[in-house]
């Protein structure tokens, strides 16, 4: 894997880029990773992935995603399974949510 030149990396809105997360996405390796007792998460540079545990039975309907351009909101059956500040912005119309079966 070959590194950019600084000018030559992605456009960013501060002054100050994380080189660490950088070069991470840069080899493919995920910036950051962790799991807590109500989700997982792994950030690889330009996407943050969550991966909850859903209780049987909820459907589409039943899931909330608030999506701001710092902060994300999940609700599942009328409980918070996530709220708080990103380390970035994000493009809000870009951003989405799946159910996928475990398997």
């Amino acid at each position: 894997v070959e590194l950019l030149e600084w000018r030559d990396g992605p456009p960013v809105e501060q002054s100050a880029m994380d080189l660490r997360a950088y070069r991470a996405h840069m080899e493919g390796r995920p910036v950051a990773e962790g799991r807590t007792e109500a989700y997982g998460w792994v950030e690889s540079g330009e996407e943050l992935s969550l991966t909850f545990r859903l209780e049987e039975g909820l459907r589409s309907r039943d899931i909330g995603c608030d999506f701001q351009p710092r902060a994300l909101r999940v609700q599942a059956g009328g409980a918070v399974l996530a709220s708080g500040e990103l380390r970035g912005k994000v493009r809000t119309d870009e951003c989405y949510w799946i159910i996928e079966e475990e398997g």
